[in-house]
């Protein structure tokens, strides 16, 4: 079985959803379990945003859930004598100043003193690290104490993991060392993306998560390259079903769905796209009668096919000066007095053309 921890509560940021889509294929490349452990603040928002990208847990756990099997073991470690009770008041409960002081207390001294305490496991004796504390004064476990603890009860096989964690692995495994746990775990580490990125925000930027999962599980890189990202979600964009596309602009038609599409030579995510066609649909109030005039001329016009057969019936009617139709024509369309992308834009609009002259 292989597992996924969050780091930041609900607010994934990008290293956590590649730890969690690297361990999740890699499961699924196995042939085994996928689980997802979860801390108590976690809540259904993050499994959520696991699903949108496709991470769906055979299995799902919350350390608060293994409370007393941390308790129990951590006890065994004390009466093993390869842990101890450390009574310094310090607000910092690593505080290396009490260190060495309470390992050392003579039993009657520990059964008999009152104080509150937390429990620490002694260093080892290659002296890779000092002791550290696997059970807090409220006696709730450590993440350190939690993870090593939880992934020896679910059988854990293999996890793969950030850089910045090894030395917190190196403490799990002597944790589990220490109280006799002989199976190894495969740990694979990867390197953190510096510049990090919360999920959250870049769907609600208007990346897609099949971009999104795309950049992460393809680009071997520790930088954040936007462009890239970029130049990925306008090819998902482009390969979508058209009327799925319209869906995610807020329309229910294969025609808008195309113009999306269209709208990528110059966007790259749904938000920018759905800025330009709500433009489009947006009701523009003319300053001048010329304007006024066109667009009545517009809302009275039959249905045209072409573009230049719909602007040659204006023209005409209208009897403007060809360069302030066209810049009137492209306010009314667009809102913005542009003519040039007109004719590529038309054969997705003109069925919605009254409406956008309102």
């Amino acid at each position: 079985m292989l597992r996924f921890s969050p780091t930041n509560g609900d607010d994934l940021d990008i290293n956590d959803l590649k730890i969690a889509l690297l361990n999740y294929t890699k499961a699924k490349q196995k042939g085994e379990k996928f689980l997802i452990r979860l801390n108590d603040n976690n809540t259904q928002e993050l499994i959520d945003t696991l699903n949108l990208f496709g991470i769906v847990a055979d299995d799902i756990n919350y350390k608060s859930h293994n409370l007393r099997f941390h308790q129990q073991l951590a006890t065994k470690l004390l009466m093993d004598k390869k842990a101890f009770n450390c009574f310094c008041e310090s607000k910092d409960k690593e505080d290396k100043a009490c260190k060495g002081g309470c390992e050392n207390l003579p039993d009657s001294e520990v059964i008999d003193n009152e104080n509150p305490f937390s429990v620490r496991i002694k260093k080892p004796q290659n002296g890779e690290f000092e002791d550290f504390v696997i059970l807090k004064v409220d006696k709730s476990p450590t993440n350190v104490f939690a993870s090593a603890l939880d992934d020896m009860l679910s059988d854990i096989s293999t996890i793969i993991e950030d850089e910045k964690n090894t030395l917190n692995t190196k403490k799990e495994n002597y944790i589990r060392e220490s109280l006799g746990y002989d199976k190894k775990i495969e740990y694979i580490f990867v390197a953190s993306i510096k510049e990090n990125k919360s999920v959250k925000e870049l769907l609600e930027n208007g990346f897609l998560p099949d971009a999104i999962k795309e950049y992460l599980l393809k680009e071997d890189t520790n930088s954040f390259d936007i462009e890239k990202l970029k130049d990925i979600n306008k090819k998902h964009i482009k390969d979508m079903d058209s009327l799925k596309l319209a869906t995610y602009v807020g329309f229910k038609s294969r025609d808008i769905g195309e113009l999306a599409k269209l709208l990528t030579k110059e966007n790259s995510t749904i938000n920018e796209i759905k800025e330009k066609i709500d433009k489009i649909f947006s009701k523009k109030e003319c300053k001048d009668a010329k304007c006024k005039k066109l667009k009545e001329l517009i809302k009275d016009a039959p249905h045209f096919d072409k573009f230049e057969e719909f602007t040659k019936y204006l023209l005409n009617s209208s009897k403007l000066q060809e360069d302030e139709f066209y810049k009137l024509l492209g306010f009314i369309i667009t809102r913005v007095e542009d003519s040039s992308n007109l004719s590529d834009i038309y054969p997705y609009i003109k069925n919605y053309i009254k409406e956008i002259a309102r």
